[in-house]
C-alpha cells in the first residue's frame, strides 16, 4: 500500500489518500474540529459510490476521557449489505473498533501528563525594567544562576528607583531541539534609569496578555511553555517575547509545589 500524506496533522484537510492492489485505493481526510471534543472526517472508497463520515467525540468524565468512535455511510450498495449480515460484518467491524479504541487508549496514555492549558487574556500596564540579558543552554540554569543576576540587578537599582513587582524573566529566543536561549533576567521599576555595562533598562509596551498560571516548581514550567504557546498562537499573535513571573516569594511558602509562577505572553 502507497500512503501520501498532505496538509497539517491535526488541522483540518490534513488527507491521507491510498494506493492498493489487494485493498483497493481511497482517502480520509478531516473536515471539522472542535479542540478537546470533536473530530469529523470524510473517508472515500474510489471504487464504490457515496462516502463514509468518522467521528471521535470526547467527553470528560472526572479526570478521564469518554471516546465514541461512528462511523457513517451516504451510500452502500444493496449486494454489500447482504454480503457484511451473510458474513457476520458487524461483528468483524466491532472487533476492530474495539482494537483501534484499545490502541488509542495505549498512545494517550503513555503520553506524559501536563496540565490543561486554561489561560486568561488580561489587560497589562506598561511595565519599566532593569535587566540582564545573556545568551545561555537551559541545562545550565538553575537556581544560583537567578540568585547571582537578581543580586547583580538590585545592587544596580539602589536607590535611583523603586522596585514595583516581583521578578521575571523573559525568553527572548528559545530552541527547544537544542536548549540554547536568549534570556533576559528582569526587575520592575517605577521609572527609567540610566546603567552601564551588562545591564540595561527597557520596557515592556502596556496591552492584552494572555497569562496561565503554574503551580509547582519552577523546572516544571519548561514542559508547560510549548502546548501552552502553541494554544495561544491558535487565536492571537504576540507583540513581545513571553516570559514568567515569579508570583510568590520561595522563602514564604512550605514547598516548591506551592510556587506560582505566571507564564505572560502579550498579543496584539
Amino acid at each position: 500500500m502507497k500512503n501520501v500524506y498532505s496538509g497539517n496533522p491535526g488541522e483540518i484537510e490534513h488527507k491521507n489518500s491510498w494506493k492498493s492492489k489487494s485493498e483497493g485505493n481511497g482517502s480520509q481526510e478531516i473536515i471539522e474540529i472542535r479542540i478537546n471534543e470533536y473530530i469529523k472526517s470524510k473517508l472515500v472508497f474510489t471504487d464504490w459510490d457515496g462516502e463514509s463520515f468518522t467521528e471521535f467525540i470526547l467527553k470528560p468524565e472526572g479526570d478521564k476521557t469518554n471516546v465514541t468512535w461512528t462511523m457513517e455511510s451516504t451510500e452502500f450498495p444493496f449486494i454489500s449489505r447482504g454480503f457484511i449480515f451473510l458474513m457476520g460484518g458487524n461483528k468483524m467491524i466491532e472487533k476492530d473498533y474495539e482494537e483501534g479504541l484499545a490502541n488509542l487508549k495505549k498512545v494517550v496514555e503513555a503520553k506524559p501528563k501536563v496540565e490543561s492549558i486554561a489561560f486568561e487574556i488580561v489587560e497589562v500596564p506598561e511595565i519599566i525594567y532593569v535587566g540582564l540579558r545573556m545568551k545561555i543552554n537551559a541545562a545550565k540554569v538553575d537556581s544560583a544562576l537567578f540568585a547571582n543576576s537578581y543580586g547583580k540587578i538590585a545592587n544596580a537599582i539602589g536607590n535611583k528607583t523603586e522596585v514595583t513587582g516581583m521578578p521575571f524573566s523573559i525568553a527572548h529566543i528559545f530552541d527547544e531541539k537544542t536548549g540554547d536561549m536568549d534570556l533576559e533576567m528582569a526587575l520592575p521599576v517605577k521609572n527609567e534609569i540610566k546603567l552601564s555595562g551588562e545591564l540595561n533598562c527597557n520596557k515592556i509596551g502596556a496591552g492584552k496578555c494572555a497569562k496561565y498560571e503554574y503551580k509547582g516548581a519552577y523546572v516544571g514550567t519548561e514542559k508547560i511553555w510549548p502546548p501552552y504557546y502553541n494554544e495561544v498562537l491558535k487565536k492571537y499573535k504576540p507583540r513581545f517575547s513571553g516570559y514568567e513571573v515569579y508570583a510568590n516569594d520561595p522563602a514564604s511558602v512550605k514547598s516548591p509545589e506551592e510556587y506560582i509562577t505566571w507564564l505572560m505572553i502579550p498579543i496584539e
